[in-house]
Parts: structure tokens; C-alpha cells; sequence
């Protein structure tokens, strides 16, 4: 099992396949009711519906289903993918282990090319504060507080 943002989340065992994925769950759809509809296909080890980050009341409309048995996974997988649960057809798949390389698990900021891409421009740094780079620092006229002297040259014609 695998921890992500709190919840434990089956992984999958790659020699037994015994979990399963199913995707494409209605709002209303909860683990038990999950476990009541998996149940006829073998016993069930553990049933995880992750929650959304953004309204912890309501999942993200997937879940996890561990079988004890590879064979009742399977039996699951064939007998139950695009079938219909709360009137939404579901897809049901043997899980595949979430990858985590080390690259996802940083935020895109602390790669070195990401500043290096995003440098920003002195020139628009310098019209978004209202100054012009050479008169930035170095005491130019500048006109009116904030007004670049282009501007003010613009507004006396």
C-alpha cells in the first residue's frame, strides 16, 4: 500500500494483479455500495475511493477494489467493465502502481531551465513598473510620478 495526501491506497501486487480499477463512478456511489456490487466475483481485501482535494465530501469519481485472489480480479475485470453502476457504464481495469519518479514529485519550479525559460523580461519589468530601463536607477526624467517620459512626450503632442 501507497500513501497519497493522507490516504492509503492499494497498490498492486505485480505477480497476483489482485487489484482493480474502476472508473467512471456516479457522486453517489460509496465503498460499500462498491463492495456490494464486486462481492459476487470473490472476496475482497480492501476498497479505497479517493476523495477530491478540492471538496473532501465528494470523490473523484474512481476507486480501487483488492481481491484475495488474482483470478477473482480478473473474473471482476471481465465481467464488470462497461457494465452499469448508478446509471453511469463503468470501467473496470487491473490497477497499474502509481509511478512516482522523482521529477513529479517536485514542483516544476525547482528545475533549474524553469527560470531560465520564465526569466522575465527587463523591458516588460520595466513598462509594467512605468519607468524605462535607462532611467530606471539612474535619476532620468521620468515625467509625472510613475509616468515614463515616452508617455509624457506622447500626451504634450
Amino acid at each position: 500500500n501507497a500513501e497519497y495526501m493522507g490516504i492509503v491506497l492499494p497498490m498492486t501486487n505485480k505477480a497476483t494483479k489482485t487489484c482493480v480499477y474502476v472508473g467512471g463512478l456516479d457522486e453517489a456511489v460509496t465503498e460499500s455500495l462498491l463492495h456490494s456490487a464486486f462481492i459476487p466475483f470473490g472476496e475482497i481485501k480492501d476498497i479505497q475511493i479517493p476523495p477530491d482535494a478540492a471538496d473532501p465530501q465528494k470523490h473523484r469519481g474512481f476507486g480501487f477494489v483488492e481481491f484475495e485472489l488474482a483470478e477473482d480480479a480478473a473474473s471482476a475485470v471481465e465481467n464488470m467493465s462497461g457494465s452499469e453502476l448508478y446509471g453511469r457504464v463503468i470501467t473496470v481495469n487491473s490497477a497499474k502502481p502509481q509511478v512516482m519518479t522523482e521529477r513529479l514529485s517536485r514542483p516544476v519550479w525547482q528545475e533549474d531551465q524553469f527560470f531560465e525559460f520564465y526569466k522575465p523580461d527587463e523591458q516588460r519589468v520595466a513598462e509594467i513598473k512605468g519607468v524605462t530601463p535607462a532611467a530606471e536607477g539612474e535619476g532620468a526624467d521620468t515625467g509625472a510620478v510613475g509616468e515614463p517620459s515616452a508617455k509624457k512626450a506622447r500626451i504634450a503632442d
